[in-house]
C-alpha cells in the first residue's frame, strides 16, 4: 500500500481534546480484548477438557483399535469446537464493529460545528453490512506473526487448529511410546495450561480487536469524508510501545493511501481525524494518559512519544531503546524517527552509525 505521509503541522493537527478521548478508548478498548482473551482460552480450557474427557478413565495403554477410534473421533471434536470458537468471536466481534463506528461518529460530533446554512452537512455510520465486509474480508496485512496476509476468520481459525493439533499430536505421541491415557491426558493439560497460551490468547485477541476497531473507524470516515482533511496517529504513551509506534506518534497522514495502525502484533496504536478547517469546532487543547517512570499521570495535549520520553530518566530511555541508543536520544541529536528507516522499520547498526556520522561528526565537521 502506497504510504503518503505530510510533515507534522500544527496549523492541521486535530484538537487535542479529541486526542484525549480517543486515548482513554483505545485504553478501554485494550480492557475489552482480555475479555475476548479469556473468551478464547475458554475455548482451549473447553478443548483440553473434552478430549481428556474423551480419553476414559481407565488408566491403560491404547490399543490400535482403540488408538484409531480415539484419534479420528477428537480430530471431529476438536474441528467442531474450532468452528464455534470463529463463530463466537465473530458475533461477538460484528457488535464491537457496530459500537466503534457509533463511537467514532459521537467523536466527529463532538469535533464538528453544526450545519449552518453555508456548509450543510450530517455525520452517518456505515451499514452493519458495510462494517461487516470491512471488517472480516480485509486481510490484517500490517500485523506480523500468524495473521500475516489473513482474514480475522483465518486468525481465528489458525489459532484453534494450532491448539488443537498440538493436543491431537500427544495423543500421536503417547500411543507411539506406549504411554497410558493418565500420561497422555496430562500432556493435553500441560498444553491446555501453560502461560504461552495465556500470552498466545492475549496477543490474538488484542491484534483481533484493534483491527475490527480500525477497520470500523476508517469506514466511518469514509463515509464522513466531506468534512474529513487527513488522520493523525496516536500512540501510547509508556514504555511497552514499540520504536515504530513512538516514531510515528503524532504524524499527519493523508486519507488516501495512509497506512493506518495496527502496525504490527499485538499493536495498540490508533489514529483519529482531522476536520477540515471549515467545519472544526473551536475546542480547548485537552491532555492525555502517560505512564512513565513515576507511573501513571496526565500530560498536555500537545506532547508526543518523542518529547515525553525526553522528559523521562536516563534510565527509563534506556530500558526502551537500549544503552547506545538511549545515548544517542539524549546525547547525539537524534530523536524516535532516526532509529527507525522509512518504512518504520528499526534500523541496524550501520544504519545506526550512518545516522550517527550524519548528526554529530559531518554535521559539525568532526
Amino acid at each position: 500500500m502506497k504510504k503518503v505521509k505530510l510533515s507534522k503541522n500544527p496549523t492541521v493537527s486535530v484538537k487535542k481534546g479529541a486526542v484525549d478521548s480517543v486515548v482513554r478508548h483505545q485504553i478501554y478498548l485494550q480492557r475489552y480484548a482480555g475479555t475476548n482473551a479469556s473468551q478464547i482460552l475458554g475455548f482451549v480450557k473447553k478443548l483440553k477438557k473434552e478430549l481428556v474427557s474423551s480419553l476414559g478413565d481407565t488408566n491403560t495403554v491404547l490399543s490400535a483399535a482403540r488408538y484409531t477410534k480415539q484419534l479420528n473421533s477428537m480430530k471431529v471434536l476438536a474441528k467442531d469446537l474450532t468452528k464455534d470458537l470463529v463463530a463466537t468471536q465473530k458475533d461477538e466481534l460484528v457488535g464491537l464493529a457496530k459500537y466503534e463506528a457509533d463511537f467514532t461518529k459521537r467523536l466527529l460530533d463532538k469535533t464538528t460545528i453544526e450545519s449552518t446554512e453555508e456548509l450543510l452537512f450530517e455525520t452517518v455510520t456505515p451499514s452493519v453490512t458495510q462494517l461487516k465486509t470491512a471488517a472480516f474480508t480485509s486481510v490484517m496485512d500490517k500485523e506480523i506473526g500468524s495473521t500475516l496476509g489473513k482474514t480475522v476468520g483465518d486468525a481465528l481459525g489458525d489459532y484453534g487448529k494450532k491448539i488443537a493439533g498440538g493436543m491431537v499430536q500427544e495423543v500421536r505421541t503417547g500411543f507411539a511410546l506406549g504411554k497410558t491415557t493418565d500420561e497422555i491426558a496430562d500432556g493435553i493439560s500441560a498444553i491446555g495450561g501453560s502461560a504461552i497460551r495465556g500470552y498466545e490468547a492475549t496477543a490474538l485477541a488484542r491484534t483481533i480487536t484493534n483491527h475490527i476497531s480500525a477497520m470500523a473507524r476508517e469506514e466511518t470516515y469514509a463515509q464522513n469524508a466531506d468534512i474529513i482533511e487527513s488522520y493523525q496517529i496516536v500512540a501510547t504513551l509508556d514504555d511497552v510501545t514499540t520504536e515504530e509506534c513512538g516514531a510515528r506518534d503524532g504524524d499527519i497522514v493523508d486519507i488516501d493511501g495512509a497506512e493506518l495502525p495496527p502496525y504490527h502484533w499485538n499493536c495498540r496504536t490508533t489514529f483519529i481525524s482531522v476536520i477540515k478547517e471549515e467545519y472544526r469546532l473551536d475546542i480547548p487543547d485537552g491532555n492525555r494518559p502517560a505512564k512513565g517512570d513515576d507511573g501513571e499521570e496526565r500530560v498536555s495535549g500537545k506532547t508526543d512519544y518523542n518529547s515525553w520520553l525526553k522528559s523521562q530518566p536516563a534510565s527509563f530511555q534506556d530500558d526502551i531503546l537500549g544503552k547506545v541508543k538511549g545515548d544517542l536520544f539524549r546525547n547525539g541529536g537524534m530523536d524516535m524517527k532516526d532509529f527507525v528507516d522509512h518504512n518504520y522499520q528499526p534500523i541496524d547498526l550501520k544504519d545506526l552509525k550512518d545516522k550517527d556520522n550524519a548528526h554529530i561528526f559531518d554535521r559539525h565537521g568532526l
